[in-house]
Formats: structure tokens, C-alpha cells, sequence
């Protein structure tokens, strides 16, 4: 549990800095069963744990639903949510506002194939300026729960810049000469084990190309998360639809209009044949034929009840109300 004094300081991270990372109770990692976590992903035909046969790219964040649904990632969400909660309730207790838990993805790296650089930017999931013209204010904090034992993760970003910041849309491009200014003055911090991070998702960060040790694990697993602190207490994707992809046990959306790709657009074009392959290990129900006769794994993929596959465990009362708007 965080002390009041624990509690103070995130408060004043999260206004001076734009973020914070929070020391976890270490149960919360250590149950994380990973193997048996990558075993019962259903949409795989040999789910095998020490291989690589999950998602194509660096970036390595899941899109299946079974990387969802399955309890011991549900397990995780629904701790973290808990432990968070007081650092929400101090920062945005007092204004009335609501909290509701947005599912993101999984993501397991491989050292051996590197993450690759993205530019500076900003996560911006809605359309800021729309919203505020309809009254809704809006606070989203991104970041994510390292759930390695021993491995250090990292995130660069500037101090900061999170404030004053007039989004024109939902996504904001940066010019050459903010580029230059990021990386004058970025900071990297570190995310131990049995840490998570949660920031401003208006703060300029970048994706981070860094090489792990020649003795660290060839796998680094994380779970990234977003909270949406809003004045209103409708659902940002809408009760019922949270509730449909919790019935199918689909993807969840990674914003408004977005499902999670299970690859990257140039895929298709650069890399053909190896995702043919990869399409291999992919089972009938998500994979289709193209014109020119591969048969590939579809880049968005449809839940388990659609494919006729086990589901796992029902949600419980608490699971599903994490996800929908609550009063903090």
C-alpha cells in the first residue's frame, strides 16, 4: 500500500514532470506465470513459449485477443488498477471526475531483434479539440507494468511538456526544429522490475533503440495501460461495446476508431514471404487468401467466439467495472 507521504511525491512527479514510476507490490509480477500465459494463446497453432512465433516487428505489441482475456494478464490490470487508484484519487479526486481503465497491449521484445527508434511524438488517443468543444475534459495517462524479474526498462521524454499544449486534432506531427529541441532537453528514466509508469500521454517522448546487456534474457515482457481521468461517466468506446469485446473475448480497441495491428502496413510489401511463413503458426479462422494467392494472417484479428475457440474465464463483477467509468 502507498503511504501518504509515497502518494505526495507522485502527486508532485506528475505535475512538475508529467510523470511518475510506482513501486509495486511484488506479488503482482512474481504471479505472472509468462509461460503459461504464452501457452494458451489460442489463435496459435504451436504456441510454444521459447520461441518467437507471437508477432512480427520490433515493436512486439500483441493484437490477439487471448493476450487480452487471458487471467493472468487480467490478474495483472485489475492489481495495478487498485494499487494506482490512490495517486488518481490525489490528483483528480477533488474535481469530480471519473476513472476508467482503457486495456492496451502486451508486448514481449526480443534482444535479438531490436525495437526500432521512433521519432518524438505525442499518444494522443482522442480528438482533444472536439472533445473540449463539447464540454468533456479529458486527462489520459499512458505507460506501462514492467513485468520482467531482473531487467531494467527505460523511457525517454522531455520534462514538462505536457502543459499548455493545444492539440488541433487527435494526433499532433513535430517539425525538425522540436525534434532538435527534444533531444536537448530529454530525460530517460528507468523502470525497474516490480515498477510501472504512467504519463501524460500529451508528453513528448520517443521510442527508445537501446541495447540490452549481452547476459540479459533474450525475452523482456511488459504490459502497457492507459487511465482516462474524464468529467463524464460515459464510456469513451461505450458501455456496450466494452462489454461485446468482453463477451467475444476480442482485441480491445486501441483508441476510438483503432483495433491493434498484428503487423505493420509495409509488412505486406518488404517482408512477403516471412509473413507468409509466420502466417504459418496463425490458425484458419484469422488468416485469409490474397489476390495473389498467399494465405495470410489477417492484420486485424476477431475474437475467440467468432473463432469457435475456448474462452477463457468469465469476467468478474470488478474486472468489467475497471473498464467502464467509476467516480474516484
Amino acid at each position: 500500500m502507498l503511504s501518504p507521504k509515497d502518494i505526495e511525491n507522485h502527486v508532485k512527479y506528475i505535475a512538475r514532470m508529467g510523470l511518475t514510476v510506482v513501486k509495486l507490490p511484488e506479488d503482482i509480477t512474481d504471479n505472472f506465470d509468462s509461460d503459461l500465459f504464452l501457452r494458451e494463446q489460442r489463435e496459435y497453432i504451436n504456441p510454444d513459449p521459447d520461441a518467437d512465433k507471437y508477432i512480427p516487428g520490433g515493436f512486439r505489441a500483441y493484437g490477439n485477443g487471448s493476450s487480452y482475456h487471458h487471467p493472468q494478464i487480467r490478474q495483472v490490470r485489475e492489481k495495478v488498477y487498485e494499487h494506482l487508484l490512490p495517486i488518481f484519487q490525489a490528483v483528480h479526486g477533488l474535481s469530480d471526475s471519473y476513472i476508467e481503465l482503457m486495456a492496451d497491449r502486451f508486448a514481449r521484445r526480443n534482444k535479438l531483434v531490436p525495437v526500432t527508434a521512433e521519432s518524438w511524438h505525442r499518444d494522443a488517443t482522442i480528438n482533444y479539440k472536439e472533445t473540449n468543444i463539447n464540454g468533456i475534459t479529458n486527462v489520459i495517462y499512458g505507460g506501462w507494468t514492467n513485468l520482467d524479474k531482473t531487467q531494467t526498462q527505460y523511457f525517454s521524454f522531455v520534462p514538462g511538456s505536457h502543459k499548455g499544449v493545444d492539440l488541433k486534432s487527435g494526433f499532433s506531427k513535430i517539425s525538425e526544429e522540436e525534434a532538435k529541441m527534444c533531444e536537448k532537453k530529454k530525460k530517460i528514466v528507468i523502470v525497474p522490475p516490480y515498477h510501472c509508469i504512467i504519463f501524460n500521454e500529451l508528453l513528448r517522448h520517443e521510442v527508445l533503440k537501446r541495447k540490452q546487456a549481452i547476459n540479459a534474457p533474450q525475452f523482456s515482457c511488459r504490459l502497457y495501460h492507459k487511465y482516462r481521468i474524464s468529467n463524464t461517466g460515459t464510456s469513451l468506446l461505450g458501455e456496450d461495446y466494452i462489454k461485446e469485446i468482453i463477451h467475444n473475448q476480442s482485441p480491445f480497441n486501441l483508441h476510438e476508431k483503432g483495433l491493434p495491428p498484428m503487423y505493420a502496413k509495409m509488412h505486406i510489401f518488404c517482408w512477403r514471404k516471412q509473413l507468409v511463413e509466420f502466417s504459418e503458426n496463425i490458425r484458419p479462422a484469422f488468416k485469409c487468401r490474397t489476390k495473389r494467392g498467399d494465405y495470410i494472417m489477417n492484420r486485424y484479428f476477431g475474437g475467440l467466439r467468432q473463432a469457435n475457440l475456448e474462452l477463457f474465464p468469465n469476467y468478474t463483477e470488478n474486472e468489467v467495472a475497471i473498464l467502464l467509468p467509476r467516480k474516484l
